[in-house]
C-alpha cells in the first residue's frame, strides 16, 4: 500500500504544475520529477493486490546447523 498521504488531485496539480513551467523551469528540473510523480499516481490509483514489492525491505531470520560429522569423510571399517 502506498504510504503516502498524498491525494490523487494533488499530485496531478503538481504534474500539471510542472508541465507548465517547464519553459521557466527548465527540462533539467522537470524530467526528473515527472516519472517519479507519475509513478506514486499510479501507485494511489492501483489496487492493493497490484502494487509491487520494489525496494521494499523485510526482516528475515536465517537459522543454521551443524549436524556432528556431516563435514567429515566416513570411515569405512
Amino acid at each position: 500500500m502506498p504510504e503516502s498521504n498524498q491525494k490523487p488531485d494533488e499530485l496531478g496539480a503538481a504534474i500539471a504544475g510542472l508541465e507548465a513551467q517547464r519553459s521557466l523551469l527548465g527540462d533539467a528540473v522537470v524530467e526528473p520529477a515527472l516519472p517519479v510523480l507519475r509513478h506514486k499516481l499510479a501507485e494511489l490509483h492501483a489496487p492493493a493486490s497490484e502494487l509491487t514489492a520494489e525496494g521494499e525491505r523485510k526482516i528475515v531470520t536465517i537459522y543454521s546447523r551443524t549436524s556432528p560429522g556431516l563435514t567429515q569423510p566416513k570411515r569405512t571399517p
